[in-house]
């Protein structure tokens, strides 16, 4: 109807339309990463080489094509832009048969597990589900609305959970803090390392802003590629959509000012 020149947060299914009127659409990272969380409490997740034969058999980029064009696979828990992301962290590999392998190295395989996530994301639980079923685990996937998948967080009643976690303030302390440091207000899958907890301590206080980034880097090392806190899997795309008579570049921490929504 003409009513609107910017808009903030467009649907990925509003886009062709969009296009249509002659508005563009830009897109930044959301700085909300997706990923899996063990709950490392349990028989078969208290195994790091279990851990990581969950990590192996996880195809990332096949979920990421599914999800089509507006979301980005990921290796660590905080996007691209934010202070502590650890560009050393190799990209996640995808090996069914070394999977097997550590899992044959426990004798874990024909395990049943679990995994609660929220309703609606019937694509990545059927995912998950088939590629554990090609290295020998059966998991049982329950899809959750919010009330029952926070009941079921408290009581650490699954092997395995799906959720979301978007830094703001464009820093990793804060994801470190809630969801990885021992007793974190958020740390749902109850990991616990000395080593992880003293560079996370370290990083509150420290004044020196490059040895800072060094121990969130360090940290976030540790929790993707030996301890294998999780599976990060994939960060969707903001996007942004206004009429062809403007120039906009979107800032990378999400906020927008008038002023900087120039007339061509």
């Amino acid at each position: 109807a003409g009513e609107a020149d910017f808009l903030v947060s467009v649907p990925f299914d509003a886009v062709e339309d969009l296009k249509k009127f002659n508005f563009n659409v830009e897109k930044i990272p959301s700085l909300e990463v997706q990923f899996l969380v063990f709950n490392v409490g349990s028989d078969f997740m208290s195994k790091v080489k279990n851990r990581q034969a969950i990590s192996l058999a996880v195809d990332r980029e096949s979920l990421v094509n599914s999800l089509g064009e507006y979301s980005t696979s990921v290796k660590q828990y905080v996007s691209n832009g934010v202070f502590g992301f650890n560009p050393e962290i190799s990209q996640p590999r995808f090996d069914l048969k070394e999977a097997k392998n550590l899992l044959l190295a426990t004798n874990s395989q024909d395990d049943v597990l679990k995994f609660h996530l929220p309703k609606g994301l019937d694509l990545l639980g059927e995912l998950l589900r088939t590629r554990l079923n090609k290295i020998g685990i059966n998991l049982v996937v329950s899809y959750l609305d919010n009330e029952k998948l926070f009941e079921s967080l408290e009581k650490k009643d699954a092997d395995i959970y799906f959720l979301g976690f978007k830094e703001d303030l464009g820093d990793s302390l804060n994801f470190l803090t809630t969801m990885v440091k021992t007793n974190g207000v958020f740390n749902v899958g109850g990991y616990s390392s000395k080593t992880v907890d003293a560079l996370i301590v370290k990083s509150e206080v420290e004044m020196d802003q490059l040895k800072r980034l060094e121990q969130m880097q360090e940290a976030m090392k540790i929790i993707s590629e030996v301890d294998f806190f999780g599976v990060p899997l994939f960060e969707y795309d903001t996007l942004y959509s206004f009429d062809d008579r403007f120039d906009f570049n979107p800032r990378i921490d999400g906020y927008f000012y008038f002023d900087d929504l120039i007339v061509k």
